[in-house]
């Protein structure tokens, strides 16, 4: 008997397909003749809607279906209906400790980061390392539980898929990526990658520097003394210039300049503070 969790989490800005891809996947589990499978659906799912299933029911395959963020998180929705997003480091740690899960699917844009972490624990993993259009998704579920649904195992359900894939055309290299847990050339990219606080990861040249946090505290947010931090190449000139960490970074504060309580990281950015620097990209007048 295979157990899937099939979860969904659509965009009120982007929206997906999920629905026609939950089809699909039901249909190929019927077309692929193991009447024992199971795919019980988590649809408009929050993180804690996962953790919640997680704990009731052992599944063999968790499928997650919708939108990445470009340094390996996913977007969940919250209470209220709005995207949120899990950071990989979040994800990867709710996996770790069920032993039960065999394959995890992240049917979603700039998912690899957060795949490495999730194979460290989890015997397959399978995400996509750029973007992943709607008819890829589609075309790859469709072939992969067919052929999982007809006893094959989760390796030859894979290449099956990508066969199927390219059969109609798609680009090779836009493919979902199969990592196998232990596997040497898997080993040596997780070696190399690099989780910060903030639950992203990162790949070493994204990093543009690393020491101490020199912020005006003196020290990091909950810490008795300096941290030794990380900053990613992708963060302003001034937040680099000042050596924010990304905990300081976020820590809500009262702005010196206009007076209302925003994160640190924020003081004098136009779209949070209501006295913004002049020259937006080194935060200064």
């Amino acid at each position: 008997m295979l157990r899937i969790l099939l979860v969904t989490a659509n965009s009120r800005n982007a929206a997906l397909d999920l629905e026609y891809e939950h089809r699909l996947i039901l249909k190929a589990v019927r077309e692929g003749g193991d009447e024992s499978i199971t795919v019980e659906a988590l649809p408009a799912a929050t993180f804690q809607d996962l953790e919640e299933a997680l704990a009731k029911k052992s599944y063999d395959v968790v499928h997650f279906s919708g939108h990445g963020g470009e340094y390996g998180g996913l977007y969940f929705r919250d209470d209220e209906g709005n995207d949120t997003a899990v950071s990989p480091a979040q994800l990867a740690g709710l996996l770790k400790v069920r032993n039960d899960i065999r394959c995890v699917v992240l049917n979603a844009c700039f998912s690899l980061r957060g795949g490495y972490l999730i194979n460290l624990n989890v015997p397959f993993t399978i995400a996509s390392e750029d973007e992943l259009s709607d008819p890829v998704a589609f075309a790859f579920s469709a072939g992969f539980y067919r052929v999982l649904a007809s006893g094959k195992d989760i390796p030859a359900a894979y290449i099956e898929a990508v066969s199927s894939c390219i059969s109609q055309d798609f680009y090779v290299t836009r493919l979902p990526i199969l990592l196998r847990q232990g596997h040497p050339e898997n080993l040596a990219i997780q070696g190399l990658l690099i989780a910060l606080s903030d639950g992203n990861v990162y790949y070493p040249h994204e990093i543009e520097s690393e020491g101490y946090c020199t912020c005006e505290r003196g020290r990091c947010v909950g810490a008795g003394k300096k941290m030794y931090c990380f900053w990613p190449r992708h963060l302003s000139a001034w937040v680099r210039k000042k050596r924010l960490f990304a905990e300081c970074y976020d820590e809500v504060v009262v702005c010196p300049r206009c007076g209302l309580n925003h994160k640190r990281g924020h003081i004098g950015r136009k779209s949070f503070c209501n006295v913004p620097f002049t020259k937006q990209r080194s935060q200064r007048d």
